[in-house]
C-alpha cells in the first residue's frame, strides 16, 4: 500500500508526463511550415489560399477553446472530458472521417 506522499508524488509524475505528452501532440498541428511548400506544390493552391486555411482552422481552435472552457465552467471538467473521451476514439479510428484533435463536442 503506498503512503499519502508516495501516493501524491506517483500523481504528480503522473500529471507532470501527461502535460509534456499533450503538449508534444499538439505541437504537431504547429509544423504546418514543413509542409507548406509540398502542399501548395501537390494542390496547386498559392500561399494566400495555404494562409487562409490555417487562419480559419487557428481561429476555430480559439472559438472551440473560449466555448469548451464555458462549458466546463457551466457543467464541470468531468462530464466534457468524458464526452470527449468518448467522441475522440472513434473519430480518430475510422479512415472516413477527419482526425479529432484536442475535446470533441
Amino acid at each position: 500500500m503506498l503512503t499519502p506522499i508516495k501516493a501524491t508524488y506517483r500523481a504528480a509524475l503522473i500529471v507532470v508526463a501527461l502535460t509534456f505528452f499533450l503538449n508534444l501532440m499538439s505541437r504537431l498541428g504547429d509544423t504546418v511550415a514543413v509542409f507548406l511548400l509540398p502542399i501548395e506544390s501537390e494542390f496547386k493552391w498559392n500561399r494566400a489560399t495555404l494562409s487562409t486555411i490555417y487562419g480559419l482552422y487557428m481561429g476555430a481552435h480559439g472559438v472551440g477553446g473560449i466555448l469548451v472552457g464555458w462549458l466546463v465552467d457551466r457543467v464541470g471538467p468531468r462530464p466534457v472530458y468524458a464526452q470527449g473521451c468518448c467522441f475522440t476514439p472513434p473519430r480518430s479510428f475510422s479512415p472516413n472521417l477527419p482526425p479529432c484533435r484536442g475535446i470533441s463536442l
